[in-house]
C-alpha cells in the first residue's frame, strides 16, 4: 500500500533518525546574512588570522572558516586578500589617528600645558600598539610591498601633522619639521611598546609611565627646537 516512494520515505526518516541518535553533526538551515555583518564577520576573522600567522601565511580558506562564511565573499567585498588585509589591520589605527584629531578639533588644548597634552597623547599611542601589538607586527611586515597601505599610512601622518601645526601656533612654539616630528615619534612610540624585549634583552623593560615620561621629552624637544 502506498506504492516505491512511501517505502523510500520511511527509509530516509529512519536514517535520519539513526544519524540524530548516533550525534552526527546536523546542518542547521541559516538565514541569509547582510553584507554587513558579513563584512563585520571578514574583518574580526582577519584581524584574529593575521595577528596569529602574519599576512603571508594566513590564507583567505581559513579567514572564511572562521568569518563562518563562503570564502568567495572575501573576494566579493574586498577584492582580494590584501584588501581585507588593509581593511582589518589599518582601519582600528586610521581610527586611533582620527579620534585623536576630531577630540583636538572639537576642544582644543583647554587649558593644557605642551607637557599633558603630549603625554596624553604618548599615553594613548603606547596603549593603542599595546592593544594591537600583533597586528602592528602583521602590518610591519607586509607594508613595505603594499601600496595602498603605504598611501592610507601617508593621510594618517598627515592629519597628525596638522594638529602639531595647531599645537605648536597655540603654544606659541617654533615646530621646526612637524613631518620628520610626527614620523619619528610615531617610529619611537611603536618600538618602545612592541619590541620591547629586543630593547631589554636582559632584564625588565621600564614601567610605562617611565616610557611615556621619556617619550614625551623627544616630541616635546621635536616641536619646540627652533634649529
Amino acid at each position: 500500500m502506498g506504492g516505491p516512494h512511501v517505502g523510500r520515505f520511511w527509509s530516509t526518516a529512519r536514517l535520519v533518525d539513526q544519524l540524530v541518535a548516533s550525534g552526527a553533526p546536523q546542518r542547521v538551515p541559516r538565514n541569509r546574512r547582510s553584507g554587513e555583518e558579513v563584512r563585520w564577520r571578514l574583518v574580526r576573522a582577519g584581524r584574529e588570522v593575521f595577528a596569529e600567522r602574519g599576512y603571508a601565511a594566513a590564507s583567505t580558506k581559513e579567514i572564511a572558516h572562521r568569518a563562518e562564511v563562503a570564502e568567495v565573499l572575501i573576494f566579493r567585498h574586498y577584492g582580494s586578500k590584501a584588501g581585507l588585509f588593509n581593511e582589518a589591520v589599518l582601519e582600528p589605527l586610521e581610527r586611533f589617528v582620527e579620534d585623536w584629531t576630531d577630540r583636538w578639533s572639537r576642544h582644543g588644548v583647554k587649558g593644557q600645558s605642551v607637557e599633558e597634552v603630549a603625554t596624553e597623547y604618548v599615553t594613548l599611542l603606547c596603549q593603542f600598539f599595546d592593544d594591537h601589538r600583533l597586528l602592528v607586527l602583521a602590518l610591519l611586515a607586509e607594508s613595505p610591498r603594499n601600496p595602498t597601505a603605504g598611501d592610507r599610512l601617508e593621510k594618517m601622518f598627515t592629519r597628525l601633522e596638522a594638529t602639531v601645526r595647531e599645537a605648536a601656533s597655540e603654544f606659541g612654539l617654533p615646530a621646526r619639521d612637524p613631518t620628520m616630528t610626527v614620523r619619528l615619534t610615531f617610529g619611537l612610540v611603536l618600538s618602545a611598546v612592541v619590541h620591547a624585549d629586543t630593547m631589554f634583552p636582559t632584564g625588565p623593560a621600564p614601567a610605562r609611565a617611565r616610557l611615556v615620561e621619556e617619550l614625551t621629552h623627544y616630541l616635546i624637544d621635536g616641536i619646540s627646537r627652533s634649529t
